[in-house]
């Protein structure tokens, strides 16, 4: 059984991903800065989901097979610099976006570099596999009756990596997209930022992204 550990998964987003990937027969490892509060997420959703799952640090998570980060992207310096060498080898997939909530709500780049963009600099021995930005963490909860709704993208320079990324997207009930390259990394996080929006404007909603495939015979 394969074994993800979630970096920052005791917050909403991490905790939801978590039970989808519970549900999805992977080997869930809770991770947080303390050990003890990670160790209670983990105990509090086990017993409300009816599911295992092993909690403590960030470094504790990073002992799983693949690695899944949904911290805050402006702690990305902060939490990931005291893990880096736990990171050698390993897929890292990352779902974040540093978005700047206001009237209108927008994507904003440190450095002007996606999330996913800083992370590759930072640890160029991971490989790292973006995903799952434009997909809100209620959806989670509500795998797989969303497949027919929403798609998710799929980011990496390593092909190895995506492909084992992409699988776990279709395992959790969803279709991955592949996106060659980086050059779009900051699209997707607008992306993130407009759906947002959306579903501040039109209240109720969870917007999402599907992909319509608009070629005709000729």
């Amino acid at each position: 059984m394969t074994s993800i550990g979630i970096i920052g998964g005791t917050g909403s987003f991490g905790s939801n991903l978590a039970v989808a990937l519970g549900r999805a027969g992977y080997k869930v490892i809770i991770g947080s800065r303390n050990k003890e509060k990670g160790e209670k997420r983990a105990e509090e959703l086990s017993l409300k989901h009816l599911l295992s799952f092993k909690g403590g640090t960030n470094l504790d998570a990073c002992s799983a097979d693949i690695i899944w980060s949904t911290i805050p992207s402006d702690q990305i310096d902060v939490i990931f610099n005291p893990l880096i060498s736990a990171f050698t080898g390993k897929i890292l997939i990352e779902s974040m976006v540093n978005i700047k909530f206001g009237k209108f709500i927008k994507a904003e780049f440190i450095e002007n570099k996606s999330s996913y963009e800083r992370i590759r600099d930072l640890i160029p021995e991971a490989k790292v596999v973006s995903t799952m930005k434009t997909f809100s963490a209620s959806s989670l909860l509500n795998l797989p009756t969303t497949t027919e709704l929403q798609d998710v993208f799929v980011m990496s320079l390593d092909d190895d990596a995506a492909l084992e990324v992409e699988k776990i997207i279709s395992n959790l009930g969803l279709r991955g997209i592949r996106i060659q390259g980086k050059a779009h990394s900051k699209t997707i996080e607008g992306m993130t930022a407009l759906a947002i929006q959306l579903n501040k404007d039109y209240k109720g909603s969870h917007v999402g992204y599907k992909l319509v495939n608009l070629k005709t015979d000729e």
